[in-house]
Parts: structure tokens; C-alpha cells; sequence
């Protein structure tokens, strides 16, 4: 049932802008998300060739990211993003495959996250946790140490505002 507050949302036409906006992403990212999975070889092969990465990751709200391949196909992937006067630590699991050659890896994962941030009315910071998710497309490029990749990270707020099914980001790091 629609409250009235929630009619009030929907009669902001940058509301219903955003919310447009959002839609097409989702579809543009699923449809990204299929075309990996249709990638995927049949058995697992070796897919990282560093230990560890560090960078930024360019999304709406823009993060610190720490990755650490943990073997051959596993990682774990450590994310600090900056929103709204406050911070939200995530932690992820991440498992890697090679797709298309040996410089293309397709990784997805779970995790949580935690964090203080003030809520949409601008209220002071309040507790968030959650559960995340993430799928995502990463560049090693070659005789470089540098990474670039695209990934859709979803998550669900259990514990305060925040939840957000459109967070797709860009991001670069250095590797080692």
C-alpha cells in the first residue's frame, strides 16, 4: 500500500526521473550479466595473475577498493565508499573465472556491509548493515600493472535505510 509520503516522492519529477534512470540500468546491466554468464568456459581455469590490487572504484558514490586473490579462482575484495557524511565498509567474496582470453576475468561474490550515513531527509548518521552481492567484468592490461573493471553490486540494508539494486561502478587499480 502506498503511503502518503511515498505519493508525495512519486509527484517529484526528478523522483521519476531518477527512478527512470535507475530502471534502465537495471535492464542494461542484467542484460550485461547474462552475456557474461554465456561466456563462462565449462571448466575453471587460473584466473588471476597478482596477489594484490588497489584502487578506486567510480560509482555514484565513489570508494577505495583492496583486493586479494586468495589461489586460483577465489579473492576477497575490501570496499570503502563515502556517502552522504558518513562511510560504508563492505567485505567481499569473490570467485574469478577467465572468459574471452587470459586477460579478461568474470568475478562474482557475496558479502556485508556496514556503515553510518545520514538518511535521504538529511538526518544525522544512523547504523546500516546489509548484505551485498557483486558481478563484474575485470581488464588486466597487458605488461601493465593495472586493472579496469565494471561490475554490478547490488545490497540490501536489514538494518537501516539505504537498500540500492542499481550500484554498477567503474574501477581502476594498481596491481601487485
Amino acid at each position: 500500500m502506498i503511503g502518503e509520503k511515498d505519493m508525495e516522492e512519486l509527484e517529484n519529477p526528478k523522483r521519476v526521473e531518477k527512478i527512470k534512470i535507475r530502471t534502465e540500468m537495471k535492464k542494461i546491466l542484467m542484460s550485461l550479466a547474462i552475456g557474461l554468464f554465456a561466456l563462462m568456459p565449462a571448466k575453471e581455469i587460473m584466473a588471476q595473475d597478482y596477489s594484490w590490487g588497489i584502487g578506486l572504484r567510480g560509482a555514484y558514490y565513489p570508494a577505495i577498493s583492496v583486493k586479494h586473490n586468495l589461489g586460483q579462482s577465489n579473492s576477497i575484495d575490501l570496499i570503502a565508499s563515502f556517502r552522504n557524511g558518513g562511510v560504508q565498509a563492505t567485505a567481499l567474496y569473490e570467485w574469478n573465472t577467465q572468459v574471452i582470453n587470459q586477460h579478461f576475468h568474470l568475478y562474482y561474490g557475496v558479502g556485508g556491509s556496514l556503515g553510518f550515513w545520514n538518511d535521504k531527509d538529511g538526518n544525522d548518521p544512523a547504523f546500516r548493515a546489509g548484505v551485498d552481492g557483486i558481478l563484474g567484468l575485470e581488464f588486466r592490461i597487458p605488461n601493465v600493472p593495472i586493472t579496469l573493471s565494471i561490475d554490478y553490486k547490488p545490497y540490501v540494508n536489514f538494518i537501516g535505510y539505504g537498500n540500492d539494486f542499481a550500484n554498477g561502478a567503474l574501477s581502476i587499480r594498481y596491481v601487485f
